[in-house]
């Protein structure tokens, strides 16, 4: 078939990119660093895509008893950051709330790098003989009590302000507001990019001077699962 006859088409690249390695090939830093970061730019546009942003699991938050106001105590859990890496919480984390603590407060929390493993270059620089580095990074998390939501954070904040909520309660994603573009299938829905916070709760004082945590606020994102359509029907 002539070429002539083909219709229009358009050719480009993604920003993923892989490195190619051949035998006799001298590999640099930067060689093997990209073989990591693919793997972490290809995790990140899937997780961010597929799953949105948000709490997949856990994070639950409650208020027990302690000086002043008492204590802010988060469960374990994970989520995904507005980059789509993942944040995990495993034991659970107490925070005291003080005298002087405002009628709302926001509790987030973002992914931190931690370096560790410190090691000595083999071939440092002339004038520093005793340069280290760190050789690994382990993922960490932050935890922080806000007087107002993190703008960009991972949430569903509704127009009219949030709804009070003592507790978790089932609501039908596609109804709420917040999860149409992703059932709209909108890519990197929900959230602005590059927003590290997740939102995990609102609390808000009541008249007895005591705070009730709001889970309206977070966006909640933890994959349903489906029946098998040739499993029979249950008798």
């Amino acid at each position: 078939m002539n070429d002539s006859s083909k219709l229009p088409q358009v050719n480009g690249a993604s920003q993923l990119v892989r490195p190619s390695y051949s035998p006799g090939l001298m590999l640099q830093d930067d060689d093997l660093r990209q073989a990591v970061d693919y793997t972490r730019d290809l995790s990140r546009l899937l997780f961010k895509n597929l799953f949105g942003r948000g709490v997949i699991c856990g994070f639950d938050v409650t208020i027990e008893a302690g000086p002043c106001h008492g204590q802010v105590v988060i469960q374990p859990g994970v989520a995904i950051d507005g980059n789509g890496d993942p944040v995990e919480l495993r034991d659970p984390q107490r925070i005291d709330l003080g005298t002087d603590t405002p009628a709302e407060m926001w509790i987030t929390i973002r992914r931190r790098d931690i370096h560790c493993l410190k090691r000595d270059l083999a071939c440092a620089a002339d004038d520093d003989d005793t340069a280290m580095v760190t050789t690994r990074i382990r993922d960490g998390y932050e935890i922080r009590l806000m007087r107002t939501s993190p703008n960009m954070a991972c949430s569903c904040i509704p127009k009219d302000g949030p709804t009070q909520a003592t507790s978790q309660q089932a609501r039908a994603p596609q109804a709420d507001p917040c999860y149409r573009p992703h059932h709209a299938g909108e890519c990197s829905c929900g959230c602005g990019a590059g927003s590290d916070d997740v939102v995990l709760a609102r609390l808000n004082s009541n008249a007895q001077n005591t705070f009730v945590v709001d889970f309206s606020v977070r966006r909640f994102i933890r994959p349903a699962l489906i029946v098998d359509p040739r499993r029979p029907p249950a008798q």
